[in-house]
């Protein structure tokens, strides 16, 4: 995928700073956990607007720029 990043999955604990890579619409993006926790059991939907974090089940991530 991305080097560095894992593939995001579902149900899975993450900690602070691991980096994770989702594929949506044929982009790969490539997310910081931010905020340690448990992913939900589908892909978080991106924002659509310039706001950079994502709430995923009990993690937060940060787009990487």
């Amino acid at each position: 995928m991305v080097a560095h990043a894992k593939s995001w999955k579902a149900g899975t604990a993450y900690k602070v700073g691991e980096r994770v890579a989702i594929r949506v619409d044929g982009r790969v993006f490539v997310l910081v956990c931010i905020q340690p926790g448990k992913s939900a059991l589908s892909i978080p939907d991106l924002p659509r607007t310039g706001l950079s974090r994502i709430w995923d089940g009990l993690c937060v991530w940060e787009i990487e720029t």
